[in-house]
């Protein structure tokens, strides 16, 4: 009964009418109590007449009556008196004190819909009158409509404003170089068709009316093999090779040109190894580049440590060491009005940036086909910016996607605003026990739209509050 919900009778017109005060109904898991009081002394009752009170719990098929009592007039009160030995439930008018009425009974299912009423009937004396009390009802029970789908709130993100556009197109051309040569081979199959991907590259930039070229960065690389004196000289000469080349047949001044060189290239050994984890001694070679071992004498050393592997290693894995990458920086111009970037957006997405993005899509109702696709297409183009996630996962939620909202939020680092898009997702998905605990961290961060969500899941959780309505 602790748990249970009571709702007084303050003013309730069926209660006035039967003379009680402070009614109270409590529904709890396994009982229903009721509750009232009734004062005799302020009752009107005949000195030949008897008013019972039978409370009882109705509904369209099933009644259950408690144990009523009786307040008589005086004459009344003595023939009842003298002719029964259980005063008990026999109270005076006009004289006994207030009578405190309270009984219980089992819950029955059928009494999550239901009237509670009480079964006032007034006999004379004689009880020679026919008597047909009728119910007056003082309260009603109604079981909660269940809650119906989840009705998220979500929080969409804007980018921060835009200065410059500036963009990178960055590419990897895999030039085989023969070993401890610099200068390009020509006979080498590919080597054209590598050298010439830079210069595609280039041209998709040039190709872009409202593109700039601001910088064409080129690193070169030299596998771990030999003397790293002479890696060193390896890789610059090879970058510089490449240089030319692309120099000779693009129509950029020198100025827009930067070269690097990296002598050996340990990184991309290492992560050759950790793509491939079976092949032998794998891991260990891994440790053995993390242990800070001078870059100087490493080749050498791991020549000894892993003779077998390394005989692969170099014969299999170094020529593809052996690269240069590539980075074309460009400006692209901003679009000011909708139409402009509507038309960009259908022709050259890419050229519009994350605040462009959403400029344009809140130029579309929220929620709308068009709305949603341009908020996907731009977490497509930038795929590593969390807030284009964050936004294309709340827009495949609304749009009951959820396999495609969880993807997009691998792309999203741990935090609050994170934590806010998985509560929403895990709830949509049914799942409120999951979605709890990210909605209440959602919250304790202030992320907006949090705290509803919040009661929304809270609501489902919790066993659904008994709608009592004193009548």
């Amino acid at each position: 009964m602790a748990a249970a919900m009571a709702l007084p009778a303050a003013g309730a017109s069926n209660t006035a009418a039967l003379h009680i005060d402070d009614l109270r109904v409590l529904k709890a898991d396994s009982a229903l109590l009721i509750s009232f009081s009734i004062d005799p002394a302020s009752l009107r009752v005949k000195s030949h007449e008897m008013v019972t009170y039978v409370p009882a719990i109705i509904s369209d098929n099933d009644t259950v009556r408690l144990d009523g009592f009786a307040i008589a007039g005086k004459s009344a009160w003595m023939t009842e008196v003298r002719s029964r030995r259980d005063r008990q439930n026999l109270y005076r008018a006009g004289k006994s004190p207030v009578v405190k009425y309270s009984s219980a009974v089992d819950m029955k299912e059928w009494m999550d819909n239901c009237t509670v009423a009480i079964i006032a009937d007034t006999l004379n004396e004689c009880r020679c009158e026919p008597s047909h009390p009728v119910p007056v009802p003082v309260a009603e029970i109604h079981k909660p409509v269940k809650a119906g789908k989840f009705a998220a709130v979500y929080n969409y993100q804007a980018p921060f404003e835009d200065t410059e556009k500036i963009f990178n197109l960055s590419g990897k051309a895999n030039i085989i170089f023969r070993v401890n040569r610099t200068d390009i081979n020509w006979n080498y199959a590919g080597n054209r068709a590598e050298l010439d991907s830079i210069l595609g590259s280039i041209r998709k930039v040039t190709d872009n009316p409202d593109a700039s070229v601001e910088s064409i960065t080129l690193t070169g690389y030299a596998s771990p093999e030999g003397r790293y004196s002479r890696n060193v000289e390896l890789a610059y000469g090879r970058t510089e090779e490449v240089r030319k080349y692309v120099m000779e047949h693009s129509n950029f001044p020198s100025s827009v040109f930067h070269s690097k060189s990296v002598p050996e290239d340990w990184a991309g050994l290492r992560q050759w190894l950790v793509d491939n984890p079976s092949f032998t001694d794998a891991s260990r070679i891994i440790d053995f580049i993390d242990s800070g071992y001078p870059i100087e004498q490493r080749n050498d050393r791991l020549k000894q440590i892993f003779p077998s592997a390394y005989q692969y290693l170099l014969a299999n894995v170094y020529p593809m060491l052996r690269h240069t990458d590539y980075v074309i920086t460009y400006k692209v111009k901003k679009y000011d009005t909708v139409e402009e970037l509507r038309k960009v957006f259908r022709e050259r997405p890419a050229n519009l940036s994350e605040n462009e993005f959403m400029k344009l899509a809140n130029s579309y109702p929220k929620g709308s086909p068009e709305y949603d696709e341009v908020l996907m297409v731009c977490a497509h183009i930038y795929h590593d910016n969390a807030v284009a996630n964050l936004n294309a996962a709340n827009a495949a939620m609304s749009r009951g996607q959820y396999a495609a909202a969880r993807s997009y939020l691998l792309n999203v680092p741990a935090g609050a605003e994170k934590d806010f898009a998985e509560g929403v997702l895990c709830a949509l998905e049914g799942d409120y026990e999951k979605a709890l605990p990210l909605l209440k961290r959602a919250e304790s961060a202030g992320i907006p739209g949090a705290a509803e969500n919040l009661r929304n899941v809270e609501s489902r959780l919790a066993p659904p509050a008994p709608e009592i309505t004193i009548l």
